[in-house]
């Protein structure tokens, strides 16, 4: 145990208990007792309760080592060159002897197990070569150090240390599972403390949980937010947070005057940043949910440009900025909103903030219209996951844009239509399309138009089929007048989607083929592709299989020129029609399951419903795999806003009433809530397993249930033949091969290929 000398070097003992943080406690003594760790530093953000952090392990192991703990803090000191004299002084060392303040520490602490504890360096950050000496010369010293910015020195261990965990969202409104979370718990602590009879509750466990998540679970922000409760409810708090640095203040008067206000906190790190990055800092406010490097660099000018990683390595160092992760591989940076409300103040304070902001907007601009280009000329892989990424940016762009600069907003709603209907979003889509072709002014009529083919087109798969004729109406009007081809040429594909929807196929067969010459005049081969594929679902549907097979040929071949996964997977769905009018139910089962595997992976959850559809119709389908389907389906529908339209409606009564008779009602209704509760991951995994047992043919059945395609692809299996080649030798998809192999090591019972072909030999079927 510790003398009594080394206990009077701790820190007081703090007078509110010590919420959470425990596996974190536990992480960071972990570390400073192994032998090659030397030197700790935890950085993170002011408020993140670094200083609590390190004062309850001083605690803890003045309480379990041997080893001299001495805690010194720093916060109030403003030169660099007293930190050894802040050091010696907690030693009882006095300056004014023969050998220089250091020297003099080297020969006191030398051959003593000492753990130092530095508390808030982040300000002195020249006084770390004097660290660097101090560890140099005493081999048994430990340092743990507490700063918004690393050290920088060989052999510093950096921990960052994180916001304080929060509750699934999900389940924010059960009390007994909001109530977990190191966030919560702390909240409820402090507000108990002002308020004894506050207690989380069914009724107020949501805002609580909300309330907690909006201050980026930092624990300041919390103790402050909980201490207004004893005038604010956690809903009235919550209401306020659009002015959270007003709220977050009047903190206990016996702790630092940073600490006592968020404000104050944030405040305190801004001032230790130069003068370039304080700029770079407040102009960054204008992100939403982060930015890229180019991003930063659009925004910050050009006399920032050039510098501007650097300004950001430092706006990180100082933990006021965050580098994250991200699935594009892109550097992505992000402030905490706390964190983010300070930059606004100062942005605001500066009068530039509109000319930022129309640099923000203009950026996104340009993004959104490049990922147009790239999603509709050749699929570009990676687009849609990116403008993901940025959608809360895009957001915030949009919004500007329509208060400021009615041009800037035109373009980006026309860029974002191929965003909005990939991932389908089509309620955010319509509404602010819908926005656009109002906006007042003399704007462009092309912008214009091009809006309204989105708003015509969502309008029209939400089933409004009234507004998106209207609007298709006036919009062909308004572009024969302008002679805006390209835009005529849209309405006129989408007159067709509408004439298709409500089953008036000749109607929509001379539509479709009205748009697919236009398309083909205008060198448009994405939309040249949809024509055609929609012009051989309506003439398939009309029985004219000559013009059918002829349009769904150029289709594919129009898709794959392009390169666009996408339209293939689209097209497929026309050729299982196709396909089951030659009675070939096998490859119409075949294609639909390819199409919707790459729908799922890719995130396209309008389209996945539709296949769900497609394959719950079938003839052959099993009567419990199709009513899940139909089921899973029909949430997708009522999440998605997409109710069926008339035709499709007929197909799937059709497909309800089959399997409602070959299953009875009560089997029927409990597959059918099964299939609404089931997650989609699994609804979508059993659509992609086709049917287990082979359908009747005149030859005798293939041994273990195996079709006649099974066993080819088993043979093929069996001579060592790839998915590509395999595919290659039938006229199929790799992604079509994998499908029927994973039936047949269901049906087989083995684990995999290797398996399989050995089971082959063995039973005769190669």
């Amino acid at each position: 145990m510790p003398d009594s000398a080394a206990m009077r070097r701790l820190p007081p003992s703090p007078l509110t208990s010590f919420i959470g943080r425990e596996e974190l406690e536990a992480t960071v003594i972990g570390l400073l007792r192994r032998p090659e760790i030397r030197l700790l530093t935890l950085t993170g953000p002011g408020g993140v309760g670094k200083t609590r952090l390190v004062q309850r392990i001083a605690h803890q192991l003045a309480g379990e080592l041997d080893d001299e703990v001495v805690y010194v803090a720093l916060g109030s000191l403003s030169d660099p060159d007293l930190v050894p004299a802040a050091i010696a002084q907690a030693f009882d060392l006095r300056p004014g002897g023969e050998l220089p303040l250091i020297e003099a520490l080297i020969r006191l602490l030398d051959g003593r197990a000492t753990v130092l504890v530095l508390d808030n360096f982040e300000h002195l950050l020249p006084a770390a070569l004097a660290i660097a000496e101090l560890l140099q010369g005493c081999p048994e010293l430990k340092i743990l150090v507490t700063s918004r910015a690393a050290l920088r020195l060989s052999g510093e261990q950096r921990f960052p240390v994180r916001p304080m965990a929060l509750p699934d969202p999900a389940q924010d409104a059960d009390p007994d599972h909001a109530g977990r979370a190191e966030a919560v718990r702390l909240f409820v602590a402090r507000a108990s403390a002002v308020s004894p009879d506050f207690a989380l509750t069914a009724t107020n466990s949501a805002d609580v949980a909300e309330l907690c998540r909006r201050l980026d679970g930092l624990p300041l922000a919390i103790e402050l937010a909980a201490a207004r409760v004893r005038v604010l409810p956690p809903a009235a708090l919550l209401a306020q947070l659009d002015e959270r640095l007003r709220l977050l203040a009047g903190g206990p008067r016996d702790l630092p005057a940073r600490s006592q206000t968020m404000r104050a906190t944030i405040a305190w790190s801004h001032t230790l940043l130069s003068t370039d990055a304080q700029t770079l800092f407040r102009r960054l406010a204008v992100f939403a949910g982060g930015c890229t490097l180019d991003a930063a660099e659009a925004v910050a000018g050009a006399t920032l440009a050039d510098a501007a990683l650097d300004l950001l390595d430092e706006l990180v160092q100082q933990s006021l900025l965050e580098q994250i992760s991200s699935p594009d591989e892109l550097s992505r940076f992000a402030m905490l909103e706390t964190i983010r409300a300070f930059a606004q103040e100062r942005l605001a304070e500066q009068g530039d903030e509109g000319e930022i902001r129309r640099r923000h907007a203009a950026y996104y601009v340009n993004l959104a219209e490049m990922a147009e280009r790239n999603l509709v000329n050749h699929w570009g892989e990676g687009w849609l996951e990116r403008l993901a990424l940025e959608q809360d940016n895009l957001r915030a762009a949009l919004q500007w844009t329509f208060d400021h600069d009615g041009t800037l907003a035109l373009r980006l709603v026309s860029a974002l239509l191929p965003f909005w209907f990939f991932r389908a979003e089509f309620t955010e889509g319509r509404a602010w399309a819908e926005r656009a072709i109002a906006l007042p002014g003399d704007l462009p009529v092309s912008s214009r138009l091009a809006c309204q083919v989105v708003a015509a087109s969502f309008a029209r798969i939400q089933g409004d089929t009234d507004r998106a004729a209207l609007l298709i109406t006036e919009g062909r009007a308004l572009a024969r007048a302008h002679d805006d081809r390209d835009t005529l040429a849209k309405f006129t594909f989408e007159q067709g989607n509408v004439d298709e929807n409500e089953g008036d196929y000749a109607a929509a067969r001379a539509s479709f083929e009205d748009a697919r010459d236009r398309f083909r005049a205008l060198d448009e081969p994405f939309w040249l592709a949809a024509a055609c594929e929609s012009l051989a679902d309506v003439a398939g549907a009309l029985g004219e299989r000559d013009l059918a097979e002829h349009a769904i040929a150029e289709a594919v071949e129009r898709w794959r020129a392009l390169g666009h996964p996408w339209g293939i997977a689209s097209a497929l769905r026309t050729a299982s029609d196709l396909a089951l009018a030659r009675g070939d139910d096998e490859r119409a089962g075949a294609a639909l399951r390819e199409s919707l595997a790459f729908h799922w992976s890719h995130g396209h959850r309008w389209n996945v419903m539709w296949r769900l559809e497609n394959l719950a119709s079938l003839p052959d389908a099993d009567p419990t795999t199709a009513t899940h389907m139909l089921g899973a389906a029909g949430e997708l529908a009522r999440q998605l806003d997409t109710p069926l339209d008339p035709v499709s409606q007929q197909h799937h009564e059709a497909a309800t009433a089959r399997a409602r008779a070959a299953l009875g009602e009560a089997a029927f209704d409990a597959a059918l809530a099964a299939g609404r509760a089931m997650p989609l991951a699994d609804a979508v995994a059993e659509a992609l397993t086709p049917p287990s047992v082979a359908r009747p043919v005149k030859a005798e059945p293939a041994p273990h249930g195996l079709t006649p395609r099974e066993l080819e692809i088993l043979r093929l299996v069996a001579a060592g033949k790839s998915n590509r080649q395999i595919g290659e030798a039938l006229f199929i998809s790799p992604r079509t091969v994998a499908v029927h192999i994973t039936a047949i090591l269901a049906k087989l019972d083995v684990p995999s290929r290797t398996a399989a072909a050995a089971a082959a030999h063995r039973l005769g079927l190669t």
